[in-house]
């Protein structure tokens, strides 16, 4: 990827020292395998508590009225 088309602070932000940074936020699991959980800048601190995008939309899909 070169950068994204008209936006070089994005770019900027994402291209460091040449590598990708996607912002994912994951974590090694008890067996050791990569657990991709969300991506930071989709995280919201709450009281202290960190609330993934990820999570509320699966929540959201459990309603009832929800397709």
């Amino acid at each position: 990827m070169k950068g994204y088309w008209c936006h070089p602070a994005a770019t900027s932000e994402t291209l460091k020292r040449d590598c990708l940074h996607t912002g994912d936020i994951r974590y090694n699991n008890e067996k050791g395998y990569l657990i991709l959980r969300d991506r930071f800048k989709d995280m919201v601190i709450h009281g202290g508590e960190d609330i993934y995008a990820r999570k509320i939309e699966e929540v959201i899909v459990q309603h009832p009225v929800v397709r």
